[in-house]
């Protein structure tokens, strides 16, 4: 009988510990490791080697999973690092993906200021440095591409602090990883 107590007890006191999904960063598993997100795209990212926090993305933002965020504002604006994902219809390579939509950045109000293949990690990726002059903020995209699944990373801040929020950022952008080869 002290032997079913004490395994009860054990195992109700174990749901404490309980994610509503095991795995995700509410879960014991994995507090081990800063803001890990992995997700159901067959991918992960995190916060780790930052003091960047992970939050639930704002409502109404459907495409976007998850997203970072700085500690404090700088410039009087709280930079961030969004991480979507979208899924094409057919096959296509990141190059002729990127030549597609890089003609909608200018007739969206942005200013390109570099765009570049790169690898992070060993994998390919593509790199789109804007700015929108009106709201004085900076991003950085980088856009990873396998099979149809499309995973979009953005940095935003203002344009006077990115400099030093691209820092924190990058370091993200380098915990991603396909979670298959």
């Amino acid at each position: 009988m002290k032997i079913i107590a004490f395994i009860s007890s054990v195992l109700m006191a174990s749901n404490g510990w309980a994610a509503p999904f095991p795995g995700t960063t509410s879960s014991a598993l994995i507090q081990h490791e800063r803001g890990l997100f992995i997700s159901a795209h067959d991918f992960q990212i995190s916060a780790e080697n930052t003091n960047w926090r992970q939050e639930n993305p704002q409502s109404g933002k459907g495409y976007i999973l998850t997203q970072y965020r700085a500690p404090k504002p700088m410039a009087g604006v709280q930079p961030a690092l969004t991480v979507r994902v979208d899924e094409l219809k057919s096959e296509t390579s990141l190059k002729r993906f990127m030549q597609k939509n890089i003609q909608t950045y200018p007739r969206l109000g942005f200013t390109i200021l570099s765009q570049k293949p790169v690898k992070v990690n060993t994998q390919e990726a593509y790199l789109v440095d804007i700015t929108n002059p009106r709201s004085k903020r900076q991003l950085r995209q980088v856009v990873f591409l396998r099979d149809k699944t499309v995973v979009t990373l953005t940095c935003r801040a203002h344009m006077t602090a990115f400099e030093q929020a691209v820092k924190d950022c990058n370091q993200i952008v380098r915990n991603f990883t396909w979670s298959r080869n």
